[in-house]
C-alpha cells in the first residue's frame, strides 16, 4: 500500500488506472471481512485455547510459500537460460 501511495504521488501510476478496481473492492469489502470477524467473535474462546496451533500453522505455511516461490523462480530462470542457448 505504501508503494502504491508513493507511485500515485509521483505520478508513475495514474489514479484512473486503479480507481475502478479500488471502488469495486470497497463496495464488496463487507462481504469479505464481516463473516471472518463474526466467526472470530463467536469462537473467541476456542481461538484463545488453540492460539499456539494457529501461529504454528501460519508460520509453517508462510515458510513453505516462501520456499516454494523461491524454488519456482530458480527453476524458471534455469529453464529460461537453457532456452536462450
Amino acid at each position: 500500500m505504501f508503494l502504491l501511495l508513493i507511485l500515485l504521488l509521483t505520478g508513475l501510476i495514474k489514479l484512473d488506472w486503479v480507481e475502478k478496481a479500488a471502488n469495486f473492492q470497497l463496495q464488496h469489502m463487507t462481504f469479505l471481512f464481516i463473516p471472518p470477524v463474526i466467526s472470530a467473535i463467536v469462537y473467541i474462546q476456542l481461538i484463545e485455547k488453540e492460539l499456539w496451533k494457529l501461529f504454528l500453522i501460519l508460520g509453517i505455511s508462510s515458510i513453505s510459500i516462501i520456499l516454494a516461490t523461491g524454488l519456482a523462480v530458480e527453476w524458471y530462470e534455469k529453464f529460461r537460460r537453457r532456452q536462450k542457448k
